[in-house]
């Protein structure tokens, strides 16, 4: 009977490893989702500022 308990607990230890490591590996990929979207808005962002810094140089040439 004990030796039966053990097993069970063994197998739930198991499945609940299993949980926990399906979780980690879910929310692992969500973090690299969030962190792809944040660079790609951060490029996006130094993109606008690269233009409009363009844009003010030839603003720039073009009054002088």
């Amino acid at each position: 009977m004990v030796k039966l308990q053990g097993c069970f607990f063994q197998l739930d230890f198991l499945s609940i490893l299993q949980e926990i490591l399906i979780t980690k590996i879910h929310s692992f990929l969500h973090v690299i989702t969030i962190l792809q979207v944040m660079f790609h808005l951060a490029t996006m962002h130094y993109d606008q500022n690269y233009w409009k810094g363009k844009e003010h140089i030839l603003k720039r040439c073009l009054n002088q």
